[in-house]
């Protein structure tokens, strides 16, 4: 699998768009999975943020896509 790194040139945070495209899922999955809690995010105003840190550790344990 795959080891992560915390690489400072990373943004702390994936956008929807970013996110979908890492996951190989449609956004309106992504989507579903924020209104049914299944993912961690962050709201800022209006726009949902993903904690990077988070994603890659539910990634790697396989807990994310349950």
């Amino acid at each position: 699998m795959t080891e992560y790194n915390n690489n400072p040139e990373e943004p702390d945070f994936y956008t929807p768009e970013e996110l979908a495209a890492l996951l190989r899922i449609p956004k309106r999955t992504l989507e579903k999975w924020t209104l049914q809690r299944r993912i961690p995010v962050i709201k800022v105003g209006r726009l949902n943020r993903f904690p990077r840190v988070e994603i890659q550790k539910r990634l790697l344990n396989g807990s994310l896509l349950k």
